[in-house]
């Protein structure tokens, strides 16, 4: 017969906690001291580069966006993601420094210690003394817990968070009391703060409370403690509306990314874990998204809509989309439902941001870990001996039966509250230390009755643990990791650190281990023609275009490409192609006017420009290629007119100054000229052209040493031009005259 749970502590508790707690040490230094040399280690990519720029702005006061990517008004608008991990990782930074990687890692990872010993505690508390050890250790050695504590990702922040929270839900069923219902209700509250979905269980989990004092029949008391606990989770949340409605006007409860999350996960394009939205290229003219360019997918709705938009009403579209498409295609959407609970469930490491099941693989120390399969086997054995010994079918054992029933509600609502939207590795390590602390009940189980040498009773629950750990082996959904996603990964983090040569490396492996990965292709492209590689760089978006013959961005690039090369002919076949596919695209008509010029057809680059022009008439770089080619076809006045405009609507567009200048100066008028180089020596007195024809237009006015003056100024910018050294040479030789005072700055 099994003994009672024996639940006082003592020194032989101590040891083997601090034994397992060693061991997870000894694992995460291990695994950090490997993490520090991965490609993104210090250049965070995706979900995790948002982060990091949200804290180190919060950190530093300065919210300029990453080269590179645009604006998301973070302080002007309502919170896009849940602010709860920027802010914990901003005071990080605060603490170490903005950007201090490897302090972060060590935090999170501290972290994960303190998480096992909060598991080791819940544990004993609830199962005994065997199923918190167990459950601790567990969370030294889960491969994912190492995995998302060296991430710039919230996972290590939610498990901390979800054992706090369910520890204080268990102290409230020991001893009832408000207060300890509003320290629940807190402790969720700031975990909405950082995962919102878990707001779906506050109401669960006040009925919850109802239920655990049903027996005592103190109808007042259970009324008070689950308004207590909803009370406890408005708190931490009601700051944050707050703060929303305050900066944006606009009604926002905690964040608006939901409703574009449930969109992405039920539309004709989904497949149950990849985010894409459908309609993103007519939106925003890209083919990729991430949080940062979330305000161009407002702006194109805006742009339908006619009228700004708040935030409410973008997620209010996304939301509609979503429901329509639900209603439409029910058993689609139930599929993928049924899909996404297979992956939850099963072994596939499902990736998101990165290709995690290629890191595990690939990593020293990862690939020898447990994995979620194993907690999810443990887990469902000791649900079923609970079950069985609930029912008076095995011996008793000292069970809190109320937190249990607690856990496994916790469980089931976080699984529910993802079937909709994606599922990923990242949202089931949230679930991960309370399964473990089923399994752990479950396989000490095991071993007591190993130790009573029950072995009938042994052998028949140790042949359903491995069955259950098969099922949980299997790939029921048929997921399938992709190598050329996790190169292109590392080519993005090698990228991002300049290291081109091994960038390029693994964007080749990516292409060639899927010929149609066209985002590889264009990336590539782009980094091929940064490193002055222009044949090749072509030969890759002509490798993209016989996938995407209709793709006018990458028709535009060839011609861009091809411009380069010196060959215009070619190029304005290119970018013709392309504004047959989108003759609305105003730099693409920049671009074939370029080439029109470069191949001597002035008339048609100027009706090219004016096209340009005709589609936004507020591109100043239209307006001067204009003025270039009025020029060189002899429309002097035209030109000088074009100039103005471009400076009209940039100021400081030093090209176009001085163009105007040397216009003036041809034309006689001498003191407007000079006023235009003077203007754009006040803003940069080391400007060359400025310089050259300021001295000449002096010279002309016999004002020779301060002609003088301007021409040695000039030869410190550029010394070994012989233009200026010549015309020095006349102006220190001459005795007098006149002069034109029109050159153009060589």
């Amino acid at each position: 017969m099994d003994k009672p749970v024996d639940q006082r502590h003592g020194v032989r508790d101590v040891w083997p906690l601090l034994l397992v707690l060693l061991l997870g040490l000894v694992l995460r230094g291990a695994y950090l001291g490997e993490l520090v040399h991965t490609p993104d280690f210090a250049v965070p990519l995706a979900d995790a580069a948002f982060h990091d720029y949200w804290a180190r702005a919060l950190a530093t006061g300065n919210w300029a966006p990453p080269e590179g990517n645009a604006d998301p008004r973070i302080p002007a608008t309502p919170y896009l993601r849940p602010p709860g991990y920027p802010y914990f990782l901003a005071l990080v930074y605060l603490l170490a420094g903005p950007g201090n990687y490897v302090a972060v890692r060590i935090v999170q990872m501290s972290l994960g210690l303190v998480s096992a010993v909060l598991a080791y505690r819940l544990g004993r508390k609830l199962l005994g003394r065997g199923a918190g050890l167990l459950a601790a250790l567990f969370l030294c050695t889960h491969w994912a817990f190492l995995y998302y504590e060296g991430e710039l990702q919230e996972p290590c922040l939610l498990v901390l968070l979800g054992l706090l929270m369910v520890l204080a839900f268990q102290a409230w069923a020991a001893r009832p009391a408000p207060w300890r219902a509003v320290l629940a209700g807190l402790l969720l509250g700031v975990f909405a703060l950082v995962r919102a979905n878990i707001l779906l269980f506050a109401l669960p989990a006040a009925v919850w409370m109802v239920w655990v004092l049903r027996g005592q029949g103190d109808r007042r008391r259970a009324i008070s403690s689950s308004v207590s606990l909803l009370v406890g989770v408005a708190l931490p949340i009601a700051p944050v509306t707050v703060r929303n409605y305050a900066v944006a006007r606009d009604f926002v409860l905690i964040s608006s990314n939901g409703a574009i999350n449930l969109y992405i996960g039920n539309n004709e394009r989904s497949d149950g874990y990849t985010a894409r939205i459908p309609e993103l290229y007519e939106l925003t003219g890209e083919n990729t998204w991430s949080w940062f360019n979330y305000g161009k997918i407002v702006g194109g709705l805006e742009a339908q809509a006619g009228r700004p938009l708040k935030y409410s009403e973008v997620s209010a579209h996304f939301r509609g989309k979503a429901l329509t498409y639900l209603r439409e295609k029910p058993l689609r959407c139930l599929g993928l439902a049924a899909k996404r609970g297979l992956l939850f469930w099963g072994p596939a490491e499902v990736a998101n941001n990165k290709e995690v099941h290629f890191e595990r693989r690939f990593s020293r120390w990862l690939r020898w870990l447990p994995g979620f399969p194993l907690a999810a086997a443990t887990a469902a054995l000791g649900l079923l001996i609970l079950w069985r010994e609930r029912r008076g079918r095995l011996p008793p054992t000292t069970v809190q039966w109320p937190p249990v029933v607690l856990i496994v509600l916790l469980v089931l609502v976080w699984f529910a509250s993802f079937v909709p939207f994606l599922v990923a590795e990242r949202f089931r390590v949230v679930i991960a230390p309370f399964l473990a602390v089923l399994g752990g009940y479950g396989v000490s189980r095991l071993g007591r009755w190993a130790v009573a040498r029950e072995w009938r009773r042994l052998a028949a629950w140790s042949v359903a643990g491995v069955g259950l750990l098969t099922i949980a082996e299997v790939n029921w959904a048929r997921y399938d990791p992709q190598p050329s996603a996790w190169h292109m990964a590392r080519g993005d983090g090698f990228a991002q650190r300049g290291e081109w040569d091994h960038a390029v490396a693994e964007y080749s492996r990516a292409i060639e281990l899927k010929p149609t990965y066209l985002a590889a292709r264009e990336v590539l492209a782009s980094v091929l023609y940064h490193q002055g590689r222009l044949d090749e760089a072509l030969q890759q978006y002509q490798a993209l275009l016989e996938w995407t013959p209709d793709d006018p961005k990458a028709h535009n690039n060839v011609g861009g490409l091809l411009l380069d090369l010196d060959r215009p002919g070619e190029a304005e076949q290119a970018f013709s192609r392309s504004l047959r596919l989108d003759p609305s695209a105003a730099g693409v008509h920049i671009n074939r006017g370029t080439a029109l010029m470069r191949s001597g057809r002035l008339d048609e680059a100027i009706e090219a420009y004016r096209a340009a022009l005709a589609a936004d008439p507020r591109l100043a770089l239209a307006y001067y290629n204009l003025g270039l080619a009025l020029t060189a076809q002899g429309a002097a006045a035209e030109a000088v007119a074009a100039y103005r405009a471009a400076l009209e609507l940039e100021p400081l567009y030093t090209e176009a100054r001085v163009n105007l200048g040397v216009l003036l100066a041809g034309q006689g008028e001498v003191d407007a000229a000079i006023a235009e180089y003077r203007a754009v020596l006040a803003r940069d007195p080391t400007c060359f052209e400025a310089l050259y024809n300021l001295a000449a237009a002096l010279g002309g006015k016999g004002q020779v040493d301060e002609a003088a003056a301007l021409l040695r100024q000039a030869l410190h910018v550029r010394p070994d031009n012989d233009h200026a050294r010549r015309a020095l040479q006349a102006l220190e030789q001459r005795a007098g005259g006149p002069a034109t005072g029109g050159s153009h700055a060589p």
